[in-house]
């Protein structure tokens, strides 16, 4: 059964400015019967405990309890004083079974009815789920079915201001932030009563005895329950396990008559600036004050904890200690020793002034901090640290993940809205890593991801998870390529695994998966045979890919083979090509059966246009054959093959690696270093220079070229040596080999 459509009277209570909580509203049913009169009123008693009546001229209705009608705009009893001994609150059922009665202390404090209705009109459930909780001298928590709401209570005034003396043998505690190392100073402030927070002067002194920060105050007798204790010193830091460089002071305000251990830590000197801040201001009490600004610096820390800050210990096993660890390591971080001085003292004057933690900058500063320290993995190197002063360490680490989870707009890692490996964007606008949206890379590219591991809460996601969110991978095939969602990088889905292409994937735009490995293939655009290796694909020197070229002009076949996006000729041409002029003739070498025939310029470009019409006149009278050669020019080649350019050269060179050796012929003496690894079996066929057909046979390659950019006679020849290759624009008259491409 929910609070909010439960009905209870109103309580009439002292409380903190707005925090009374009422829980308690007006009803309307239809069944409340209007008398004239309160004298009209039927007698109160069991039979009709529960019942609901409205008076003329009354706004509130009435409501029969402990043998009264009493209006729903207060209980019975105008103030209830709870003492230690009576703190106790209960339910008991009304006999109309409708609802139930609240009772603190022996005294009924109201009703609680159930407005829900079933069937005809029928009260449903009578709420006998619902209990109440003692949380402290001011405060009673309601607990129905789920739900919780707090009442705000009243104590009797002379014990609110502290006017009860107090002996005691000794206070004790522990000073921590993290524990105060032994021999620091710790004093007792006597105050003059709970209402002005005044110092009387008295002082009482002690120490830490040991360095798990316990310290002992011996022979304290107060005028006042209430008191102020501080203590300064050096502290163990617990995230660097190192003694602190500078020391700090802490300070708490007690209730000794309730406390005789108390302890000192960064939640009671928070509270005790808001608190004196709340009486002097607000005109709250004392106890009501310290409750009002528990809950708020709880709460400005995602935290809802019972306990006191005094009564809370780093090293307890309770969660409410683990709470206490969480927010003094957030607020430590990693800061230097002064850093972290002044930022205390920056969030106290925050939190003093209305309870808030309005400086979202500090604060994001902590968010982010404590995200990356979580998804570093330093939080086990903390919990380290804290073990070697004390066995007992609670689980403070769920506490810090809530915190920066909410207050970066993660969310709570492993909760049902955010499961287990969810990808998000920090959407606090104060944080280094903000974004706008999930794609947004602005201000920051780094996302994190719900790990829900042992050591690590939210890390930072990959590139790969980044770029994979909300992705379905239902029946995905190996070897699909998907686009990222941030970087528009593509991944390969490979062997359920997803992951980069490599480069050579991207090349040649297929994937080289698991079940590919050691395969070879042709792959698209290419003429070359690829194996799928660990390092992507690779040439397969091992499977070369040749072919044949029969020329249908004489019937020659030539040998062909393919090197990546080219398919060349794996010999020179051997076509006779002879015209009366012999500028445009073709010779031939009997010395080099591989050499094939020697062309001058003219009968390479096909100057007299036999088979290449365009070509006509580009031979050595013509001074710009750019302006009438468009490439691929076909020359003297056979169908479907072209001389090439020089940019076609080049792209061959490149295609080996820049490797000469790996394009030349074996069976040379002076290329002793030839591999002829890709098959194209270049030869030092020379040159010839009519008439008297000398050259450097064995010793040079010389092969035409067609460059309609660097020479404006469209010619050019590459010059190979063993080692090195030169492009040269000698003479129009020489004779060189020729090499034809696919086109």
């Amino acid at each position: 059964m929910k609070i909010n459509k439960i009905i209870t009277a109103c309580f009439f209570l002292i409380a903190c400015s707005d925090e009374t909580t009422e829980i308690i509203s007006q009803t309307n049913r239809d069944d409340i019967e209007i008398f004239a009169a309160e004298a009209d009123l039927p007698e109160c008693g069991k039979d009709n405990e529960g019942e609901q009546a409205f008076v003329k001229a009354e706004i509130y209705a009435r409501v029969c309890v402990d043998k009264k009608w009493t209006s729903m705009l207060s209980t019975g009893k105008d103030t209830v004083y709870l003492k230690k001994e009576n703190a106790a609150c209960h339910t008991e059922e009304l006999a109309d079974k409708q609802g139930v009665k609240i009772v603190c202390g022996g005294d009924s404090l109201g009703v609680l009815l159930n407005v829900e209705t079933g069937l005809k009109g029928a009260m449903g459930d009578a709420g006998a789920d619902c209990s109440l909780k003692r949380i402290d001298s001011a405060t009673v928590r309601l607990y129905c079915g789920g739900d919780s709401t707090t009442l705000q209570l009243d104590v009797p005034p002379d014990a609110e201001c502290g006017k009860a003396p107090v002996s005691l043998d000794s206070l004790v505690g522990y000073v921590q932030k993290g524990p105060f190392v032994k021999g620091a100073e710790v004093s007792l402030y006597e105050l003059v009563d709970g209402c002005s927070l005044e110092k009387t002067g008295k002082v009482y002194q002690g120490e830490i005895l040991d360095d798990k920060g316990l310290y002992k105050i011996p022979k304290v007798k107060l005028s006042c329950q209430y008191a102020v204790v501080k203590a300064k010193g050096y502290y163990r830091n617990e995230v660097t396990g190192k003694k602190s460089e500078e020391p700090i002071e802490l300070s708490a305000l007690v209730d000794v008559q309730s406390q005789k251990n108390v302890n000192l830590n960064v939640l009671t000197h928070l509270e005790y600036e808001r608190v004196r801040g709340l009486v002097a201001e607000d005109g709250c009490s004392l106890q009501n004050a310290m409750d009002k600004a528990h809950r708020e610096i709880m709460g400005a820390f995602q935290v809802n904890a019972d306990k006191a800050p005094g009564n809370m210990n780093i090293f307890g096993d309770a969660e409410d200690d683990a709470s206490l660890l969480a927010i003094s390591v957030l607020l430590r971080n990693n800061q230097k020793e002064s850093e972290f001085v002044d930022f205390l003292k920056d969030v106290i004057l925050w939190i003093g002034a209305d309870g808030v933690w309005r400086n979202n900058a500090d604060k994001a500063y902590v968010v982010d901090w404590g995200l990356l320290a979580d998804a570093s993995g330093e939080l086990p190197g903390i919990r380290k640290n804290i073990e070697e002063v004390s066995a007992t360490v609670p689980a403070f680490e769920n506490y810090l993940r809530r915190f920066v989870g909410v207050e970066s707009g993660l969310g709570v890692c492993g909760s049902d809205s955010v499961p287990k490996g969810m990808v998000r964007n920090v959407t606090n606008r104060y944080s280094d890593f903000y974004a706008t949206s999930y794609t947004d890379t602005v201000k920051s590219n780094v996302r994190f991801i719900c790990a829900n591991s042992d050591g690590v809460g939210w890390r930072v996601a990959t590139d790969v998870e980044k770029d994979t969110m909300g992705t379905d991978f239902k029946n995905t095939k190996d070897g699909t390529f998907l686009k990222g969602l941030m970087t528009g990088k593509r991944l390969v889905w490979d062997a359920d695994t997803l992951r980069y292409e490599t480069v050579s994937e991207m090349e040649w735009n297929r994937a080289c998966v698991s079940y590919l490995r050691d395969t070879s293939m042709i792959l698209e655009g290419q003429y070359s045979y690829y194996k799928c290796t660990d390092k992507g694909w690779e040439y397969d020197f091992d499977h070369l890919n040749y072919g044949t070229l029969v020329d249908l002009r004489d019937g020659k076949t030539y040998k062909t083979i393919g090197i990546k996006t080219q398919m060349w000729m794996a010999e020179n041409l051997d076509f006779e090509y002879i015209v009366e002029d012999s500028v445009y003739s073709s010779l031939h070498n009997e010395k080099c059966d591989t050499c094939g025939r020697y062309y001058t310029w003219g009968a390479v470009m096909d100057s007299a246009g036999i088979y290449t019409p365009s070509a006509k006149g580009c031979g050595l009278s013509s001074r710009d054959c750019r302006s009438i050669l468009k490439p691929p020019v076909r020359g003297i080649c056979p169908e479907g093959w072209h001389v090439p350019t020089m940019n076609e050269w080049y792209g061959l060179i490149y295609a080996a690696d820049k490797d000469f050796y790996a394009l030349q012929s074996k069976g040379y003496k002076w290329w002793a270093s030839a591999t002829d690894k890709f098959g194209f079996s270049l030869v030092p066929a020379g040159i010839m220079d009519p008439p008297d057909l000398s050259g450097e046979l064995g010793i040079t390659c010389d092969i035409w070229a067609v460059d309609l950019v660097n020479d404006p006679r469209g010619f050019s020849f590459l010059w190979f040596r063993e080692d090195r290759m030169e492009q040269r624009h000698d003479s129009q008259t020489l004779s060189f080999p020729v090499r034809c491409v696919k086109d």
